[in-house]
């Protein structure tokens, strides 16, 4: 998640919260190079966050957990993250969902419940995978825009996804 938000431009610190130790040291592993400054803290991501201030111009749930050898979205992504997350935005900031599919498989309904909190939000379907990315703000550009600045991105990262996602406006 952090290569495209660094291919944006976006150079300032990064706050990451885990549970789990183990992805972050495979983090370091692989992405210290060019990933910039990244705080990282031990600790359950709800508590964390509920500590924070209203300052951060964007918030990232990239939440999960294995359940019979696959791997879900724990059931906070769909009720407890998002108006936290909402909550903890300053003017202009966005929420940044990393999706699997939700409980039930029905799409519409879940992504309803976390957009009716923000002005705006367009979604991301991977071509390859099950995940779909939803952007949701106050004052995000259009979806064409959007769009535009997303693949410009991921080329620039030379991510092969710059031609394999499909934007979409919800809101």
């Amino acid at each position: 998640m952090l290569a495209p938000v660094r291919g944006l431009g976006v150079t300032g610190p990064v706050e990451a919260v885990d549970l789990e130790r183990t992805g972050y040291e495979l983090f370091l592993q692989h992405c210290r190079a060019w990933a910039g400054t990244v705080n990282w803290r031990q600790a359950d991501a709800v508590d964390w966050l509920r500590q924070q201030p209203a300052t951060f111009g964007a918030l990232v749930d990239d939440l999960s957990m294995p359940l019979n050898g696959d791997v879900i979205k724990p059931a906070i992504t769909w009720d407890v993250l998002p108006e936290l997350i909402r909550n903890r935005l300053a003017p202009g900031g966005a929420g940044i969902f990393n999706l699997l599919t939700p409980p039930g498989g029905a799409w519409n309904p879940a992504l309803a419940r976390i957009t009716r909190l923000f002005k705006s939000a367009h979604l991301i379907d991977l071509e390859e995978y099950e995940n779909r990315i939803l952007i949701a703000g106050d004052e995000l550009p259009g979806a064409r825009e959007f769009g535009v600045q997303l693949r410009l991105a991921l080329r620039r990262v030379r991510s092969r996804h710059a031609t394999r996602i499909q934007l979409r406006n919800l809101k």
